[in-house]
């Protein structure tokens, strides 16, 4: 419990810290923001909605793990984005189609949770994408900090996404047996 505590309090210093100290925004940390903020609103949309909507209780668990980081990022690139006057962008890197996710809404129970780890595999690889370009091309610490948490979480969170797929696939894929 005691380290739990530190580990929140020592995360919320330097949250604190990476959003006052001041630095000047490259085009690169400029680009980064107004990326990686309407993905993150998307991702929240999307594990919201597996919160309630996923039959599957391993990707409950996944999808409540993914829910932590995404509102303390959320909360520096908005400071950013505002000390900084940037103008979100609408398509992004791992965006999603309002077909695929009109395609989502639709189906239930299995269907919908083998679906949902695919565009969010997409929408994850999206994220990378957004930090790489962003490593490759910023030297400023507050954003290459997050970029690099970005990778590393999202690269860890596409394999168990992809674990989980394989099972619930190959759990799709079995021969079924008949009820006769």
């Amino acid at each position: 419990m005691k380290i739990r505590l530190r580990q929140t309090i020592l995360l919320f210093f330097s949250s604190l810290f990476l959003t006052t100290c001041g630095t000047n925004a490259s085009d690169a940390d400029r680009l980064f923001v107004a990326d990686l903020i309407p993905h993150h609103i998307l991702g929240v949309k999307l594990i919201n909605e597996a919160s309630i909507r996923s039959s599957d209780v391993r990707l409950k668990k996944l999808v409540f793990d993914m829910s932590s980081y995404h509102h303390r990022e959320l909360h520096d690139l908005e400071t950013w984005a505002t000390d900084w006057k940037i103008v979100l962008n609408r398509t992004f890197p791992g965006s999603l189609t309002s077909q695929e996710l009109d395609d989502l809404r639709a189906l239930s129970d299995l269907d919908y949770d083998v679906k949902w780890l695919k565009l969010m595999i997409k929408h994850h690889e999206g994220a990378i994408e957004i930090a790489n370009r962003l490593l490759a091309e910023s030297s400023n610490p507050r954003t290459t900090s997050m970029a690099l948490r970005v990778k590393k979480t999202q690269s860890i969170e596409i394999h168990s996404m992809r674990e989980l797929l394989w099972a619930l696939c190959d759990f799709v894929d079995s021969p079924t047996v008949s009820a006769d």
